[in-house]
């Protein structure tokens, strides 16, 4: 299946699914309370904001370490057409 035909078919296929099954889920179970697994929001405690810390200096030390690769990649004496 390529590309296009995935695009026009498949996606809105998939989303209409994603929101007709459950819909149907409870058209068969009324009783059923949607919100009775959620917990409510608590305050994050502060291992929550050094694990966010944490992957973003992660991510920005992976994206700091490919500057070397683009500039030996793009650089002006690569670039240059004799």
């Amino acid at each position: 299946m390529n590309f296009l035909s995935r695009m026009l078919f498949s996606r809105p296929l998939e989303s209409t699914l994603n929101y007709r099954i459950p819909a149907l889920l409870y058209a068969d179970n009324p009783n059923w309370d949607l919100l009775a697994n959620i917990t409510p929001p608590r305050r994050s405690s502060w291992m929550a904001w050094v694990t966010v810390l944490g992957g973003l200096a992660a991510s920005l030390a992976v994206i700091a370490s490919t500057f070397p690769l683009l500039d030996r990649i793009t650089g002006p004496d690569v670039a240059r057409n004799e």
